[in-house]
């Protein structure tokens, strides 16, 4: 574990390509320390808002996994797709629910980096908890 009895630091020994062959050892940390969404999105310009506004809207049903996963851990980051594009747009961490205390499909988001990084550049992650995907 990492000093103060955190998650533990990554993996250093992980090579391109490979996967991680013990996701058991991290699923204990899962609720604590962070979660990690794909959030797709029809436009660039929803993300330019969004940069410009601190707030993501998305649906209902998606912002009540944004809330449940905010409410059990430390940190929860969004990760921006615009549809079609290939590529990752950049990424985020909520802060809080949205405006209105929440149930209006709106969260508060604290933009990280924004650049754009081509999916192939990430074909060597995998999900251990998603089918190792």
């Amino acid at each position: 574990r990492a000093a103060g009895g955190g998650m533990p630091g990554p993996r250093t020994d992980i090579g391109y390509g490979q996967q991680q062959q013990q996701p058991e050892q991290w699923k204990q940390f899962a609720h604590q320390a962070a979660r990690f969404f794909i959030m797709k999105c029809g436009s660039q310009r929803s993300i330019d808002e969004s940069l410009q506004s601190g707030l993501w809207q998305t649906s209902t049903m998606t912002e009540k996994k944004l809330l449940e996963a905010f409410t059990s851990c430390q940190n929860v980051y969004l990760i921006f797709s615009v549809q079609t594009s290939g590529h990752f747009q950049g990424y985020a961490r909520m802060t809080g629910i949205g405006p209105m205390g929440g149930s209006n499909g709106v969260v508060q988001v604290e933009w990280i980096k924004r650049a754009n990084l081509p999916f192939q550049r990430c074909h060597h992650l995998h999900n251990p908890w998603n089918e190792n995907r």
